[in-house]
């Protein structure tokens, strides 16, 4: 075997690994590929099998478009799910073929090419990895691609005495490609926009998510549980956690057909400025919310429990009827916003304007109303929603078991056979009971929970969070949330340092997307900005350390004309230079702060002392955006002037 086709059958298994650590390709194309790979080496004894392989390759590409196309339009996928399922193919084709030159050059193109479409299907730091095993490996293939062209050129092989000075030439140039693509990279990165090209292709497709604004009771089987991560959370301040019931609200599910709950179509407006919802909220705790939302493919802001205000770089957001916030713009990057959030707001009863929050399929449920008699003796509206939630946490078990796909009736069949199923089971059945006695309900789909992570001080929330409870409209309160799912305690599994691992891991991924993922035009703006105050302010410290040794020389120099000058002969003389001395000292001190420190200093104190006021600054906000955050309170006035004399300060003559 070459050193040639060694480096691109490495660099085919990093094609693959990549990919596999996206999670989104499925374990047959990983199983065949990897398949294919160990094939390959079998098959190096038989050399007349690539050669008949070759006379199909036409042919097999043909397949491989047709497959392309299927992928799409037919099974649904997304394109760049579908770009790597036609990556992974060709990349098998070409490992069992022929093993020329040119061949091996294709498998490490392709290769290359595999890792770009993993970093377009996932922001974790597993890529950073694969991308830095990369340039050695693509240094070393195009060295050997260039040693196998001279040899066929010259028709001559290569001398055995030479292999050993060639693989030492190679270690030090891949050694060399290190640094010097570290380098380049790192400025393209700073200096060079992002491209923003996932955004052309919004709705292309459907990404997969625990997360579902459908719930279809029609469906079999086991549900996996998805690791992958959706969105970090971090509470301000840390005491206010103590008031976060655990839940994340992203929207309602109103129309029920018997097997599949939808989201009609709701009323919509556009938020103000400010971020505020029109719901009008009664006095309670506020919690506000940093969320960072790495999984974008839907279009949903997620808060808990009620959302009341959002702050978010968006440029423009839509408040719907039952309360939820979408964004309409194409955004395709972690999504780093502010929420606000208040205990359910008091709404207007429900009029002809919003959907029928008491329709209910045409089919039978006489078993269930049965069922309602015996468990539900309650007058109130609101104890027979307390008695229904309490039956069904204490009678029914929490299971990933979808059941039976050609139930008549899922919500009976849940009910009186099973007994047993996943939350969009129990929010069902919850809000079918609620309807049969004439109270409007709704399902909801959100999340809940999540890990807590010490090393960020923020909630980890992963797919597998995802879950469904139930709102149902009380006279005179408003929307009051039920959850009749039984509570499953989660089980650390692993060993306590596997558990650490996992968190620093974790830590890893958030400072990747928050420095690495995040970064845009408007980053890039700011980290130059940030440089030039920097440089600014190294030039101001050089000139004043230059000004002090100029002083010293002329004083050591005055020393040495009249040694005598500065000698005292008495003690008042001595008591009066001292006091001259301490004196210049102060003046010369008070004269050397500039209004640049001070300036600086000033509107630090001002920070800390809104910080205390549980208004901080956050990390990513820029001063004049941290002032219109403050619009209508009373510090807005006091803290726009502050902020101009800051930057006027900081950047002078930029006013």
């Amino acid at each position: 075997m070459t050193a040639l086709l060694r480096t691109a059958r490495f660099s085919a298994a990093l094609g693959f690994v990549a990919l596999g650590l996206t999670d989104e390709i499925s374990a047959a194309y990983l199983i065949g590929g990897g398949l294919c790979w160990l094939l390959a080496f079998a098959l190096d004894r038989q050399p007349e099998w690539g050669k008949r392989l070759r006379r199909w390759e036409t042919a097999a590409v043909m397949v491989m478009v047709v497959m392309l196309l299927a992928d799409f339009f037919f099974w649904g996928n997304s394109v760049y799910l579908c770009v790597a399922h036609f990556l992974m193919l060709f990349q098998m084709f070409k490992l069992l073929g022929e093993k020329t030159r040119k061949d091996s050059l294709q498998i490490l193109v392709f290769s290359f090419f595999q890792m770009l479409s993993a970093c377009t299907l996932s922001v974790d730091a597993w890529q950073a990895i694969i991308l830095f095993l990369l340039i050695p490996t693509m240094a070393s293939g195009l060295f050997w691609n260039q040693i196998a062209r001279e040899q066929e050129e010259s028709d001559e092989r290569l001398p055995t005495e030479v292999h050993r000075p060639y693989r030492l030439w190679v270690t030090g140039l891949c050694l060399a490609a290190i640094p010097i693509n570290l380098f380049f990279a790192g400025v393209i990165f700073l200096i060079f926009p992002r491209l923003g090209f996932r955004s052309a292709f919004v709705g292309l497709g459907g990404g997969r998510s625990g997360y579902n604004e459908e719930i279809n009771l029609a469906q079999s089987g086991v549900i996996g549980n998805d690791s992958s991560t959706v969105l970090y959370l971090k509470i301000t301040p840390a005491a206010d956690r103590v008031y976060w019931k655990g839940y994340l609200r992203g929207t309602t599910l109103d129309f029920f057909d018997g097997k599949l709950w939808k989201r009609s179509k709701l009323l919509m407006r556009a938020l103000p400025s400010d971020g505020r919802t029109s719901s009008p909220v009664r006095r309670s705790q506020e919690i506000t919310q940093s969320i960072t939302l790495v999984n974008t493919e839907g279009s949903t802001i997620f808060g808990s429990p009620m959302i009341h205000r959002v702050i978010a770089p968006l440029s423009s957001l839509q408040e719907m009827t039952d309360g939820s916030v979408r964004w309409t713009t194409g955004w395709r990057k972690p999504l780093r916003y502010d929420v606000v959030s208040v205990e359910q707001p008091l709404r207007d009863p429900v009029h002809r304007s919003l959907p029928d929050y008491l329709q209910l399929p045409k089919m039978s449920f006489n078993k269930t109303q049965t069922l309602l008699k015996r468990i539900n003796r309650r007058n109130t509206p609101l104890a027979r929603a307390q008695a229904i939630e309490r039956y069904l946490k204490e009678n029914f078990a929490y299971s990933l078991d979808l059941g039976k796909a050609n139930a008549e009736n899922p919500v009976e069949d849940f009910l009186f056979v099973t007994q047993r199923g996943p939350c969009g089971h129990f929010a069902t059945s919850m809000a079918v009971m609620l309807r049969l006695q004439g109270i409007p309900s709704r399902v909801v789909a959100g999340y809940y929970k999540g890990v807590w992570n010490e090393r960020l001080e923020q909630y980890l929330i992963l797919e597998r969070d995802a879950h469904a409870w139930v709102e149902a409209y009380m006279e005179g309160t408003g929307w009051v949330m039920f959850d009749p799912t039984p509570r499953v305690a989660a089980v650390s599994t692993g060993r306590q340092w596997m558990l650490e691992l996992r968190k620093n891991w974790e830590f890893v991924n958030y400072q990747w997307a928050r420095l690495v993922i995040e970064y845009d035009l408007y980053s890039q703006l700011r980290t130059v900005e940030d440089m030039q105050s920097r440089t600014a302010l190294v030039n101001a410290q050089f000139g004043r350390w230059l000004h002090r040794r100029h002083r010293e020389r002329e004083v050591d120099a005055e020393k040495k004309r009249n040694p005598f000058s500065t000698m005292p002969f008495t003690a008042y003389g001595i008591v009066l230079s001292a006091i001259t001395v301490l004196g210049l000292v102060f003046f010369f001190r008070w004269r050397q702060v500039s209004p640049y420190d001070a300036e600086i200093a000033f509107y630090q104190k001002f920070l800390e002392q809104m910080a205390r006021k549980g208004v901080p600054k956050k990390a990513f906000e820029t001063g004049h955006e941290y002032v219109q955050r403050l619009s209508g309170s009373s510090d807005f006035a006091m803290a726009q002037q502050l902020t101009q004399r800051y930057y006027a300060a900081r950047f002078p003559g930029a006013l």
